[in-house]
């Protein structure tokens, strides 16, 4: 393309580097060229900076008292803050009312940790699931454990753990743990009901309430974004594939008898070997 580099739409700064004329090779930059200024020294930079910052928080003020002038932002702000699970202490993605109803849940965890791992390693469908993720049943079961641990013991579900939490406690990477969920949804041995991302002004302000509600105080800083939210499930196809633990047989109890030659009749006395 003419007066383009390589077809490039955007053509290159020609004052960069000019070539020769008569002998098509071009000349090496001059030492002297002056070095370029930079546009800010640097207290004049932080100066900047500084009133970039307070205008953001001068902006989110003023968001937080149309708020709280708004009813229905009110409203919806109440809504958020029921939804949130007993004992959290921080704010997580409310979940549409009856959403976690068709999803099965677990009968403990130490059941669906058994269930993942017999599943990857006993099903065709569990195998094809970590050979399309790209993940080890090793690594699975471990990225597994790392995400019980912040379910409901009793359903499994409301599991909000970030990212960085999950890998901090598996030890694995963040690809892994991704990969670990790939094959978790493919297995419906976990359901995203909510995927983590930014907080907007409505809910960065139910963020705040319910860290005071919480804390006590207002938060140091306000919580900018909220990790997705799963139910860690046990759905029918792996729980009717796997079979039933045996459970062991009980000891059978025998009956206590009598030691009819230590009995004690009164007015006889009581001769051993009678």
């Amino acid at each position: 393309m003419h007066g383009t580099s390589q077809g490039n739409a955007h053509p290159e700064n020609s004052s960069n580097v000019q070539t020769s004329a008569t002998s098509g090779v071009s000349p090496e930059v001059s030492d002297t060229t002056p070095a370029l200024q930079q546009p800010f020294a640097d207290s004049e930079w932080e100066e900047i900076v500084a009133a970039a910052v307070a205008a953001v928080a001068a902006i989110e003020a003023a968001q937080a008292q149309d708020t709280a002038t708004d009813p229905l932002a009110e409203a919806a702000i109440a809504e958020m803050l029921e939804a949130q699970p007993a004992g959290a202490r921080t704010f997580s993605l409310p979940i549409a009312p009856g959403a976690s109803a068709c999803v099965l849940t677990w009968h403990s965890r130490r059941y669906w940790l058994t269930l993942c791992e017999w599943v990857v390693t006993h099903t065709d469908r569990g195998r094809s699931a970590l050979k399309k993720a790209g993940i080890a049943a090793a690594t699975f079961v471990r990225g597994c454990a790392a995400h019980a641990e912040f379910a409901e013991s009793a359903t499994g579900r409301r599991m909000s753990a970030s990212l960085d939490t999950l890998v901090g406690r598996s030890g694995l990477s963040v690809d892994q743990i991704k990969r670990c969920r790939r094959a978790l949804k493919a297995l419906e041995l976990g359901v995203e009901q909510a995927r983590g991302k930014l907080l907007n002004s409505l809910e960065r302000e139910a963020a705040a309430r319910h860290y005071e509600q919480v804390h006590g105080q207002s938060p140091a800083q306000p919580q900018r974004g909220a990790a997705s939210v799963w139910t860690l499930s046990a759905p029918q196809w792996a729980t009717e594939a796997m079979p039933m633990p045996e459970k062991a047989p009980r000891p059978r109890r025998r009956p206590a008898q009598s030691n009819d030659q230590n009995l004690w009749i009164p007015g006889r006395a009581c001769l051993p070997g009678r």
